[in-house]
């Protein structure tokens, strides 16, 4: 990966910042719901709110 200092590392990050995107749940106990919309709206990204009651969730068949 470039340099964050190099115009190619600089703009890498740019990109980076401008994809950002934010999941949070409304329940979770460890991440209140209103951090992740104050992150999501710092990195001027995106938010994926999902309703539950734990600090993670898992999607699709366990293994």
């Amino acid at each position: 990966m470039a340099s964050t200092t190099s115009p190619v590392g600089l703009a890498f990050a740019k990109i980076a910042m401008e994809a950002a995107l934010t999941i949070s749940i409304t329940g979770d106990p460890s991440t209140p719901h209103q951090a992740g919309v104050n992150l999501a709206k710092a990195l001027n990204g995106s938010l994926l709110t999902a309703k539950g009651t734990t600090h993670h969730r898992r999607v699709g068949a366990s293994a």
